[in-house]
């Protein structure tokens, strides 16, 4: 749900089962904050699990979407909901590690462009100096990228992995600056693995 945005559809996937032999036709009402959105007639095989897709545009904001089927005698299995956040955009963290007064020579100037090249771009990026990494709240941003950032401490790395296990999300984004066997140890440790693997010497432009 961090990733629905107001005014586009989403998707929420349902699924259904009849438990028990027969086959059998329900009227199933898909429901936003209460309000009756949709009604489907569904054929439902006994013993056999079957899955609807909603596509449902939301306004900004949090609401309760929620599938009904028809009253019987087990009432608790009739409903099924869930609390949806929807954003106007898209936040997302850029990390300049290589900071510059010079046009497009910070570390994050082209990924800025990248994300949201004109107003109506689904992300809203935000640029903070390295430093700020570890005063900055990494909860209300979708994903955070590491641009060219010479190291990280061990701090850092406790940080961003809280933050994914949050449900968050990291690119690391290399660069001439970047040193491959402290992101290796800092990032590769026995109890953390934030790099898909391990990173070995530097090739290419070092610009």
């Amino acid at each position: 749900d961090e990733l629905w945005l107001a005014e586009k559809p989403g998707k929420l996937t349902v699924g259904l089962k009849k438990f028990g032999s027969g086959n059998s036709s329900h009227a199933v009402e898909f429901r936003v904050d209460d309000r009756l959105q949709e009604t489907r007639t569904v054929n439902l095989i006994g013993n056999t699990e079957t899955t609807l897709d909603w596509s449902p545009t939301l306004s900004p904001g949090e609401h309760r979407l929620e599938v009904r089927l028809p009253q019987d005698d087990l009432v608790a299995d009739n409903r099924r909901g869930a609390v949806i956040r929807v954003r106007d955009k898209l936040p997302v963290l850029l990390v300049n590690g290589k900071p510059s007064g010079e046009p497009w020579e910070n570390a994050t100037d082209l990924l800025k462009l990248a994300l949201a090249p004109e107003a109506s771009s689904p992300f809203a990026p935000t640029v903070i100096p390295e430093s700020e990494l570890l005063s900055t709240p990494l909860a209300s941003s979708v994903c955070v990228f590491l641009c060219n950032l010479a190291l990280i401490t061990d701090r850092e790395a406790r940080w961003l992995a809280d933050y994914l296990q949050q449900g968050g999300a990291v690119v690391i984004c290399v660069g001439g600056q970047v040193r491959p066997e402290q992101y290796n140890q800092a990032l590769l440790s026995p109890d953390r693995e934030l790099l898909p693997a391990r990173l070995t010497e530097l090739a290419g432009d070092p610009a």
